[in-house]
């Protein structure tokens, strides 16, 4: 199950997007997923540009594994935060580079950074994020696209999107508890899966088996390769066409045997058995 090799860490991936929409936030997904990197000893650092949800992760302040940037601002009321500058226009200098440690970078969400920063500036510090991977160091990077800020048909989801290696996208229907997962391997493979999932009130997030989701199979018949697809003239003969055919006698007689010509003579045939090209009047 793909789903769980990356939440394992057993299928490495240095760019995971995942999109939400309105009707089911990834907030309890990042949950799950700070948390098991901080059990693993992993070093989560959380760049936060949405101004609501700080109480979702105050379970990790205190451990110190789990680093919380503040990227959030108000324009309109400069005492509402301690915005640091340096947090929203430099992620990679802000990640160790230490022999050994893991990283683990949360961008929550790249469609609020994109309010503050340009496209080309976050897909270089995504790139440069993705570079810092190399035989010492491992760097991954979690990034949240808010469908209702970035739709899919964007430029901006599109270039983000580019960029992952894999996509995880939680259900665009309401009430659905589907979870699909898209993981692009280096060499072009595509594994990919869809899951289901649920909400506990003590946890707050429960994945479960993958669904097994059954597609009703439909008849499709085979288009005939014929000349008729290619034209609007009919070439084809009709039951009583192909019948009238089989009735009518062809000038020559059907012989099961060695394959002989049979010709009748007929009497006014002129025969010159000396040469025949003398017959030919040109």
């Amino acid at each position: 199950m793909i789903f769980k090799q990356l939440l394992s860490g057993r299928q490495f991936s240095s760019f995971v997007l995942v999109k939400d929409n309105p009707n089911h936030s990834a907030h309890h997904v990042l949950r799950k997923i700070i948390g098991d990197n901080i059990e693993r000893g992993n070093s989560v650092h959380l760049f936060n540009y949405e101004s609501h949800n700080c109480s979702l992760y105050e379970d990790f302040m205190s451990n110190p594994a789990f680093r919380f940037h503040n990227c959030y601002h108000d324009n309109w009321d400069l005492k509402l935060v301690d915005f640091e500058p340096k947090n929203s226009s430099s992620w990679p200098s802000l990640i160790s580079n230490k022999e050994g440690i893991f990283n683990v970078v949360v961008i929550n969400s790249i469609s609020h950074a994109l309010e503050d920063l340009s496209l080309n500036s976050v897909c270089c510090q995504l790139k440069a994020l993705k570079a810092l991977n190399d035989e010492n160091h491992r760097t991954q990077v979690i990034g949240i696209m808010n469908t209702s800020l970035t739709d899919d048909d964007t430029v901006a989801f599109k270039e983000i999107n580019r960029l992952a290696d894999s996509l995880i996208t939680l259900g665009n229907l309401p009430n659905s508890s589907l979870l699909s997962v898209e993981h692009r391997k280096p060499f072009g493979k595509v594994l990919d899966g869809v899951y289901s999932i649920s909400l506990d009130e003590e946890t707050g997030f429960v994945f479960s088996e993958e669904s097994k989701v059954v597609k009703g199979s439909v008849d499709v018949k085979p288009i005939e390769s014929t000349p008729q697809v290619l034209t609007t003239f009919k070439l084809t003969l009709d039951d009583k066409e192909k019948e009238s055919r089989r009735q009518v006698v062809l000038p020559y007689l059907k012989t099961a045997g060695s394959g002989k010509i049979i010709y009748e003579p007929d009497a006014n045939d002129d025969w010159d058995d000396e040469d025949p090209d003398d017959d030919l009047e040109i």
